[in-house]
């Protein structure tokens, strides 16, 4: 038989590594809406003419129509990379 200790420190590993990568989960989500907002926000201010040359910049250079698909995607499961 296990010791009662080793399982319940078993236990805990399994709940902190579960808890650690829904937080690594919703960080992903949150940086990715981000750069969809960067993006959008860009977009908007060659459109209103105050920049004047669409630069690639693979910070904001993000398939928008994927945000919801992404968003759309069960808790448990990780992003496609």
């Amino acid at each position: 038989m296990y010791n009662l200790g080793v399982i319940k420190e078993l236990e805990e590993a399994r709940f902190s590594n579960t808890f650690l990568r829904m937080q690594n989960e919703r960080v992903e989500r949150d940086l990715y809406l981000t750069r969809v907002q960067a993006h959008e926000f860009y977009r908007e201010m060659i459109r209103k003419g105050f920049v004047f040359k669409q630069r690639l910049n693979e910070a904001i250079n993000v398939p928008i129509e994927d945000e919801k698909s992404l968003l759309s995607q069960p808790q448990g499961s990780p992003p496609d990379a």
